[in-house]
C-alpha cells in the first residue's frame, strides 16, 4: 500500500477494531504477527547478537514481547522475559503462556539488576496506551533499561513517549530503533519524542490495503512508489528546453557558493538548461568550475525580467542576501507567472514584503518558519505539521519545513519525510535541496510531487552518503552524485 498514513492514538485504535471487526483478524493473531515481525526486523539489524532481554509490562505492548520472546526462542536465540505485572489482557496471557510452553524463562520485577549482560534488551512495556507519568516500577524498568542496556528495541513506540504529541512522561526509553505496527504514529514523528525512536520501521502486520482508506489520518508518509511514475521519464526526442530551464537567482558576495550549490544540484536533478543570476556587482561566479551553467551578472530589472521569461523554474535566495535590490528582486519573482521555490533569504525577504502566490514552494528551515509566522523557533519545533499548514495558509500553495522528519504542507494534503540523519546539519544542504526540487519540478511533474520528490531524494542522497563514509564530515555537495543515483534508481524501479 502506497503511501502510508500517519495515525494519532485514537485514529490507530479505531483501525485496529475495524481490522478485528470487519476482516476477521483476532487481537491475538495481530500481537502474533507483531512480535513475529519484528524479531525478523532484529535478525536484519543484529543477527550476531544473541542474546536478548524482553521487557514486558501487563499490557498488548507487553504480549508483543512474549511474542517476540518466541520468535526469539524458535529460531535458536537465548531470550529472557522481565516483567513488571501479570499480563492483564486474555491476548497477552495467550502469548505469555506460548513462550512459556516454549521452555521460556520468566523474572518478575528484576530491575535492580543491570541490562549490560544481554546483546539487545526489548522494550515491551507500554505501547499507545500511555495516559500517565511512568513512575514506580515502570520507571525503574526504563532507568534500568537506559543507564545499561547496550542496544534497545522499542515495540510500536518507546516506553514513555506520548503517541499523539510526541511529548515525554517522565523518563522515556531511548531506543536505538523502534518497530511500530500496522502505521506510524504521529508522536514518533515529533520532537521531543524523535529523539528516542532511533530508526524507525513500520511493520503493517499484512493488514488489507482498503482498511486503511475507512480510517482518517493527520499525513501521509512520502514513498517514491507514489511520487516515483509522476515524474515524466524524457521522451527520446527531448531537448534541452523540454526538460526543464531552471534560473537560480542569488549569490551574492561572500555567498556565491550557495547558488552554485542550487545550480550543480538542479542538473543532478534532471533540469536540461541551469542558469545563475546573480546581483553582486563583483561576483566571482564568472570563474565558477561547471562549465555547463550559465552565469548572469544582473544590474537592470529589465535584464532580470527577460531571464525570468525563458525560464520555466526559478530559485530564488541560495545566497541572495539581503537589500533593497534583493526585496525588489523577491516581489518581482513573487509576481511572476512561473513555477518558484523560495528558500534563506527569499524567505526572510517575503517574511517583510508578504506576497502571496499559487504556484510557489516554500523550503524554510524552523527559524526562518518563525519569521515567516510572527513567532518563535520553540513554537515551530513542537508544532511542526500545523505550522506548515499555516504558512501554506498564509503565503499560499506548498510548504517544505526543513529539518527531522521534513514536513511537506499543501492545501490538499499532509506528508513527512523519515529519510534524512544529523549529518545533514551542516552548511549548503537546503541550497542543494533548492536545486533539486527546481530539477524535478522543471521536469513537468505538478508542484506538491516535485516538493515531496525532492524532499526524499535529498535525503535518500544524505543517507547514501553517510552509510558510505559516515555522517561526520558529510558536505552538501557530496550529495550530489547520490541525487543522480537516486532519482535514476526511483524512476527505474517505480515502473517495473
Amino acid at each position: 500500500m502506497h503511501p502510508l498514513p500517519v495515525h494519532t492514538t485514537q485514529q490507530s485504535i479505531e483501525l485496529e477494531d475495524l481490522v478485528k471487526r470487519d476482516y476477521a483478524i483476532s487481537g491475538y493473531e495481530l500481537m502474533r504477527r507483531a512480535g513475529r515481525g519484528a524479531f525478523e526486523k532484529y535478525q536484519e539489524l543484529w543477527p550476531q547478537c544473541r542474546n536478548i532481554a524482553i521487557i514486558c509490562g501487563a499490557g498488548n505492548n507487553g504480549g508483543d514481547g512474549y511474542e517476540f520472546a518466541s520468535a526469539a526462542l524458535d529460531a535458536g536465540f537465548d531470550a529472557e522475559v522481565r516483567y513488571t505485572n501479570d499480563p492483564k489482557t486474555p491476548e497477552a496471557r495467550m502469548a505469555r503462556d506460548k513462550y512459556q510452553s516454549r521452555g521460556g524463562k520468566l523474572v518478575p520485577n528484576l530491575f535492580d539488576s543491570k541490562c549490560s549482560e544481554f546483546d539487545v534488551v526489548i522494550d515491551a512495556l507500554l505501547g499507545i496506551g500511555l495516559n500517565k507519568q511512568i513512575t514506580g516500577r515502570m520507571a525503574d524498568a526504563v532507568n534500568v533499561i537506559n543507564q545499561t542496556a547496550k542496544r534497545v528495541m522499542s515495540l510500536d513506540i518507546p516506553t514513555g513517549v506520548d503517541s499523539d504529541s510526541g511529548s515525554l512522561a517522565g523518563p522515556v526509553v531511548k531506543a536505538d530503533a523502534t518497530v511500530t505496527f500496522i502505521s506510524p504514529k504521529l508522536g514518533l514523528l515529533c520532537l521531543p519524542a524523535s529523539e528516542y525512536v532511533g530508526r524507525l520501521f513500520v511493520d503493517t502486520l499484512d493488514v488489507p490495503k482498503d482498511a486503511y482508506s475507512k480510517v482518517g489520518n493527520v499525513a501521509h508518509l512520502v514513498d517514491p512508489n507514489e511520487f516515483g511514475p509522476k515524474i515524466p521519464i524524457r521522451r527520446p526526442a527531448a531537448y534541452k528546453s523540454s526538460v526543464g530551464q531552471v534560473l537560480i537567482i542569488g549569490g551574492s558576495e561572500s555567498m556565491e557558493g550557495a547558488a552554485l550549490m542550487a545550480a550543480q544540484a538542479a542538473y543532478r536533478a534532471g533540469a536540461g538548461l541551469v542558469s545563475i543570476a546573480t546581483i553582486n556587482e563583483n561576483s566571482s561566479l564568472f570563474r565558477q568550475q561547471t562549465p555547463e551553467i550559465r552565469v548572469y551578472r544582473v544590474t537592470e530589472t529589465t535584464e532580470l525580467e527577460k531571464l525570468i521569461e525563458i525560464h520555466d523554474v526559478i530559485g530564488i535566495g541560495p545566497g541572495l542576501g539581503i537589500s533593497d535590490n534583493a526585496r525588489k528582486v523577491v516581489e518581482m519573482v513573487g509576481k511572476s507567472e512561473k513555477k518558484i521555490v523560495v528558500d534563506a533569504d527569499g524567505l526572510n525577504v517575503l517574511a517583510e514584503i508578504g506576497l502571496t502566490s499559487d504556484n510557489w514552494i516554500l523550503t524554510p528551515h524552523l527559524g526562518e518558519a518563525a519569521r515567516l509566522l510572527g513567532t518563535t523557533t520553540d513554537k515551530i519545533r513542537n508544532e511542526r505539521l500545523d505550522t506548515a499548514s499555516k504558512i501554506v495558509g498564509r503565503y499560499g500553495s506548498v510548504c517544505v519545513l526543513k529539518g527531522q522528519n521534513t514536513v511537506i504542507a499543501s492545501n490538499e494534503d499532509t506528508w513527512i519525510c523519515t529519510r534524512g540523519n544529523p549529518g545533514m546539519a551542516t552548511a549548503g544542504m537546503g541550497d542543494v535541496l533548492t536545486g533539486v526540487i527546481c530539477g524535478i519540478w522543471g521536469a513537468g511533474t505538478n508542484m506538491a510531487t516535485a516538493a515531496r520528490a525532492g524532499v526524499w531524494i535529498h535525503a535518500a542522497a544524505g543517507d547514501e552518503s553517510a552509510a558510505e563514509q559516515g555522517q561526520v564530515g558529510l558536505m552538501a555537495t557530496d550529495l550530489l552524485p547520490g541525487i543522480r543515483r537516486n532519482l535514476n534508481r526511483v524512476l527505474d524501479e517505480t515502473r517495473i
